[in-house]
């Protein structure tokens, strides 16, 4: 059986490459990834702070924890001397989801902005051109004409 020349997304069998496939996956499923990133990054946190208050001693409520995981989203910083290997690793899932997030806020907000701009621009631009419109469509006026009214013998 022959590849397929155009892809209609039901066909099981795919040809396209896998770059371009895992790509389709990915916009498909953008906020179940960032959801999955986010929790992972919260985990990371939660089990980062709890382990520099037992190491260096500081007494820290589950509250604060959490409130100092919560941080890690709004890139306020840690506490002094907060290192180790949780926090650092989840640093840079909180990291891309706070970035991703705001990027895609600010795309809403400016393709609703976009789509309204040019809807007046296309309304006005409909307004200044609708006399052109009529004479180039129309064309000459029906006395100036060659041909037309007059009889050829």
């Amino acid at each position: 059986m022959g590849r397929m020349a155009l892809y209609d997304g039901d066909d099981e069998s795919d040809q396209r490459p896998w770059r371009i496939r895992a790509w389709r996956w990915v916009e498909e499923h953008d906020w179940h990834i960032i959801i999955v990133l986010a929790v992972i990054a919260f985990g990371l946190g939660l089990l980062g702070y709890r382990e520099y208050a037992r190491a260096n001693e500081v007494r820290l409520t589950a509250s604060d924890i959490v409130y100092l995981s919560v941080q890690l989203f709004i890139i306020e910083g840690s506490p002094e001397g907060a290192k180790n290997l949780y926090l650092e690793v989840a640093r840079f899932p909180a990291l891309f989801v706070a970035i991703y997030a705001l990027v895609r806020a600010l795309i809403v907000v400016f393709a609703d902005e976009m789509n309204s701009f040019q809807a007046q621009t296309t309304a006005q631009s409909r307004h200044h051109l609708r006399p052109w419109a009529k004479r180039i469509s129309a064309g000459p006026p029906v006395s100036q004409r060659r041909g037309i009214g007059r009889h050829h013998r």
